[in-house]
């Protein structure tokens, strides 16, 4: 026991007797830069192949935002550009960065070039109609929009492109083009009541009440299942009809609107306020009891 107990200390002894490993005051663990090369290879990959990704760009951002800065993510795609100034993926990178820095006429000028590098490529022309739009330069903006139209792209943009069209149009006061932009928008949704009821809003503004009466009518065909909906229609339906000169044929839409909405519903007293309004217009209203102009509830 004596011996085995003198090995022992000699042992420990010895152990100790050896140098171990010299640690940093504090240094416990060894830390990795969180900006991964090969995480960041790997977004830049991702926006070669699709340059409108827009988690990709996102991602890449935030990499460079905390951990270097987007100052130099913007100068690594300008060296990029500098080797080939026509590459179609890093001009529209580019350009996005810009945009997204608040930068307008630097990306104007990038996307332009990306569009002349790839004419079909409408995520571009959208991006860019719309800077011409907040540049306050709504010719621009519906022309590219128009050229990317004419690009043919897939329907979800042609939807889109279409109803920016409509609406820079009717903004221009050319009714007759927001009509057939709506037109073929709605060809390509035919479901989308709310798209017959802007373009019927807008045929009423610009006083082109018979073309609204029409819209409107096919808007209430298509909303037998939404009974509060069709309401609001009939009402619209009533004031183009009033707007028209046809006073009779407005009376008719607004009792019909008034008979199928429920008691203390709102448009009850605003459609009957006009309904007075149309008899004191033509002096009949002494002839004209209240009871007659509401109707009982009939939904």
């Amino acid at each position: 026991m004596l011996n085995r107990l003198a090995c022992a200390v000699v042992v420990l002894g010895f152990l100790a007797s050896v140098p171990g490993p010299v640690w940093a005051q504090g240094d416990w663990s060894v830390r990795r830069d969180p900006f991964d090369k090969g995480t960041i290879l790997r977004y830049k990959a991702i926006l070669k192949r699709r340059p409108h990704d827009g988690p990709a760009l996102s991602r890449l951002v935030r990499l460079y935002r905390r951990h270097r800065s987007v100052g130099k993510l913007i100068s690594e795609y300008q060296g990029r550009l500098a080797k080939k100034s026509n590459d179609h993926a890093t001009l529209v990178v580019l350009a996005r960065l810009h945009r997204d820095d608040g930068k307008q006429a630097e990306a104007v000028a990038l996307f332009e070039r990306a569009l002349t590098a790839k004419p079909a490529d409408a995520e571009s022309s959208l991006i860019l109609a719309e800077l011409y739009w907040r540049m306050g330069d709504s010719k621009k903006s519906r022309a590219v929009y128009d050229r990317a139209l004419a690009a043919k792209p897939p329907v979800r943009l042609r939807k889109r492109i279409l109803h920016k069209l409509a609406s820079l149009a009717e903004g221009a006061g050319d009714i007759d083009g927001a009509q057939d932009y709506f037109n073929r928008y709605i060809a390509l949704a035919p479901r989308d009541v709310q798209a017959r009821l802007e373009l019927g809003d807008a045929l009423l503004k610009h006083k082109k009440h018979t073309r609204a009466i029409a819209v409107f009518k096919q808007a209430e065909e298509r909303l037998h299942g939404d009974p509060s909906r069709r309401i609001e229609v009939i009402a619209r339906l009533g004031g183009a009809y009033e707007g028209a000169g046809d006073e009779q044929g407005a009376i008719r839409e607004y009792r019909r609107a008034i008979a199928m909405s429920r008691r203390g519903f709102y448009i009850r007293k605003e459609l009957t306020a006009r309904i007075v309004d149309i008899h004191r217009r033509r002096q009949t209203l002494a002839a004209v009891s209240y009871t007659h102009l509401t109707l009982p509830t009939i939904c």
